[in-house]
């Protein structure tokens, strides 16, 4: 992208006679290489993935399809028949709104590190102009209306004011009776060394200890514990590939020579998974879940009178929560077995998910805005009230993650669950010692008054009812991050209601579209949230930040082809099936359900495919070999749901072409973008029979190689299998 698109995205924005000017000088963005580039670890050698036989090779993920299915054997197991005029004939509703200056063909200007999949102007019609705390200009109702909003109140006018600059701090006005409103921006922090953790003997001792106090030798087995050095590697692998993502441990005050074994055992086992040694990955999971099995069991065989007080609550002190060392075990473990491809660590995931949210449901009322007791002035007592904030906030976070793997609901409402504070800057967050927190926390607030409600209903262009301090606004990446997974989970409900309300029609309606066009401002708003981020002096963000943008952008995508996309969706379980004959008919149900068409639709379909274009122009080969062990699970996940819309979609327009049936300039420029991207990775010119065909086979060789984790292989002989079918369909037509 050229480096005035985000000048020329706000400048046309309507009515922008009534704004302010701008000019945004937005500054080189890092090359791929210096955000993404890793080195191999020292522990991948040939001789740390060996066989450990058929059922084992299935705990550690080495089982990447069902066990009836033949490797390499490219043809479909079952016949069927095509029902392609079924398929791919559906209503086109071109009245719904104008794309005419949409130009979806621009990948030819993406640079290969593409931070910012959204910097085009696919949906800059729906951009809303950026709201600052500004002098008083008005804005009027009949103005007002254009701007992705059906209606627009007095209060929401009085809000909109002209555009500053994406890098000025938000000032309060001279006029403090005049209600005025801050946007939301992501600070920048200081460069701060790498966290580490020296593991030492005496943590290795401790931790057998405890497992000892919960298991029998018969239940330990032939387990043994992996000597410091080995699990001082895992420890550091946890930390680089896995902690940066999902930085939810304080590690500062995390005391492994005091943790309950669970925690140092789950932490070892996902760290040796990034190394690729799963043999040492699935021991250290399976005796971190026995043990952790028995706490939870202990705790319950200690309830006081239980079942035998149900008529009123007990009088006695609160039980509380389980204790959060136990709860951040669980958490990881839940992610490790979610995420494996093995189908019955999938299924015991979704079950332990319901721990999940019943102890999110127990820490709730302590992490609501001021509603906390406890001395936040001691660095211990904060870390720990912090700690349980991110514990949280990852939780929502795998919820939605589970969401687009597996089809399941969120697990978290919106409404209620949300209602918890945003997380505080990483300043605070990544202080090593108390004085040091202590000399940050001098002029930093210690908690915010903004909860994860309102930071998400801010996106969808509401206001708190209560004015925030400027300081609320100010988002750091992890929060940031956060706050777009909500916004997703948020879509997600509207998208489910509205597909309800509309029982089996394809036809959008007039609400319909306005509830659209206000959820496409709210994606718009997120964009701009993401990009402005870069607008700094430098440009760049500390190799600690920029992956948490990174993967916000991911599932940016992910919103995108949630809120645009009519749902006759593929059952996602067929991840945890075991056998292809339930599989496949999964499959061919998918492929023959009607692909429904509409502006939106192409414009969805638009965005996600830009998300095709992040491993081609990084290079495939170097997305293979780096991808699965520095980037987060969040791409893979997120290019699976852009796999099965971007791919689906496109047979059924190709097969309208080939049947010569008319098709919009807009869905014709996708095709071509198609082409152009497969071009570009094929260099052999040759015919292809089936560009959705080709489009998924090149996806799906993007999970075949090192990614670490299980689901993704599965993902691609999923997309392979769909491959198939779109070849043998677009013969019929």
């Amino acid at each position: 992208m050229s480096t005035s698109d985000l000048v020329t995205r706000h400048e046309r924005t309507l009515h922008a006679d009534q704004w302010q000017s701008l000019n945004h000088d937005t500054p080189a963005i890092p090359a791929f290489g210096e955000r993404d580039g890793h080195e191999l670890m020292d522990s991948l050698l040939p001789d740390t993935i060996e066989s450990v036989g058929s059922h084992k090779d299935a705990l550690l993920g080495l089982s990447t399809a069902p066990a009836d299915i033949i490797p390499g054997n490219s043809a479909p197991l079952l016949e069927f028949k095509t029902t392609t005029t079924d398929a791919t004939e559906a209503p086109l509703d071109q009245s719904v709104f104008d794309t005419s200056d949409v130009n979806i063909d621009s990948f030819n200007d993406l640079s290969p590190s593409f931070f910012d999949p959204f910097l085009g102007d696919v949906f800059d019609h729906f951009a809303l102009p950026t709201l600052e705390c500004a002098p008083d200009t008005t804005v009027s109702p009949q103005d007002c209306a254009g701007l992705g909003q059906t209606t627009v109140n007095d209060e929401e006018v009085a809000c909109l004011q002209p555009l500053t600059s994406a890098a000025e701090d938000c000032m309060l006005s001279d006029t403090p009776e005049k209600e005025q409103y801050c946007r939301p921006r992501i600070t920048r922090s200081r460069m701060m060394e790498k966290q580490s953790i020296i593991f030492t003997e005496k943590m290795r001792a401790h931790c057998i200890k405890d497992m000892t106090l919960h298991l029998t030798p018969e239940r330990l087995g032939d387990f043994k514990m992996p000597d410091t050095s080995c699990l001082q590697k895992c420890l550091n692998s946890y930390i680089e590939s896995f902690h940066v993502h999902f930085p939810f441990l304080h590690l500062a005050t995390l005391d492994l020579e005091t943790a309950p074994s669970p925690l140092t055992l789950s932490i070892c086992a996902v760290g040796a998974l990034h190394r690729l040694d799963r043999k040492l990955a699935a021991s250290l999971y399976l005796i971190a879940e026995r043990v952790l099995g028995i706490m939870e069991l202990d705790g319950l065989q200690n309830c006081p009178a239980l079942l035998q007080d149900w008529s009123r609550p007990r009088d006695m002190p609160p039980s509380g929560s389980a204790p959060l060392t136990v709860a951040q075990a669980r958490l990881i473990l839940v992610f490790f077995a979610a995420f494996s491809g093995e189908p019955q660590l999938i299924r015991q995931a979704l079950i332990d998910c319901g721990f999940l949210s019943a102890d999110f449901r127990a820490r709730m009322s302590l992490m609501r805005p001021g509603s906390t007791t406890i001395d936040l002035y001691k660095w211990e007592t904060w870390a720990e009230h912090e700690s349980t904030k991110r514990l949280m906030c990852s939780s929502m976070m795998l919820g939605n993650l589970l969401v687009i793997t597996y089809g399941i609901a969120p697990g978290f409402s919106i409404l209620e669950e949300t209602n918890i504070e945003m997380p505080v800057e990483d300043a605070l967050w990544e202080a090593k010692t108390a004085s040091q927190w202590e000399l940050l926390a001098a002029d930093r607030p210690r908690s915010s008054s903004l909860d994860l409600r309102e930071a998400t209903s801010a996106m969808f262009g509401a206001q708190p009812l209560d004015r925030k301090p400027d300081v609320c606004w100010q988002w750091s990446p992890f929060a940031a991050s956060v706050v777009l997974h909500s916004v997703a989970i948020a879509v997600w409900y509207l998208t489910q209601g509205q597909q309800a309300c509309r029982g089996g029609s394809t036809v959008r309606d007039s609400w319909e579209s306005q509830d659209a066009d206000q959820i496409a401002a709210a994606l718009s708003r997120c964009r701009d949230l993401l990009a402005e981020a870069q607008a700094g002096a430098d440009g760049t963000w500390n190799e600690a930040e920029s992956p948490l943008l990174f993967n916000a952008f991911a599932i940016l995508r992910v919103s995108y082809g949630r809120a645009f996309i009519k749902f006759h969706s593929l059952d996602r379980s067929l991840l945890f099936k075991e056998s292809s004959q339930v599989i496949l008919p999964i499959l061919r149900r998918y492929f023959e359900a009607v692909q429904d068409r509409d502006p939106f639709m192409t414009m969805a379909v638009g965005c996600a495919l830009e998300g095709f274009a992040i491993p081609i122009r990084a290079g495939i080969l170097l997305m293979r070999k780096t991808a699965a062990f520095k980037w987060s699970v969040e791409h893979a996940l997120a290019s699976w749901d852009a796999g099965l819309l971007v791919t689906k979609w496109v047979y059924a327009v190709e097969c309208l072409r080939r049947a010569n049936k008319p098709i919009t300039p807009e869905e014709r420029q996708v095709l071509d973008s198609v082409t152009r991207l497969l071009d570009e990775v094929d260099t052999r010119g040759c015919q292809r029979l089936s560009l959705a065909a080709e489009l998924a086979r090149m996806w799906a060789s993007v999970y075949d190689d090192t990614w670490v984790w299980g689901v993704a292989p599965r993902i691609g002989w999923v997309l392979r299998e769909l491959a198939n079918m779109y070849e043998t369909g677009i013969i019929g037509v």
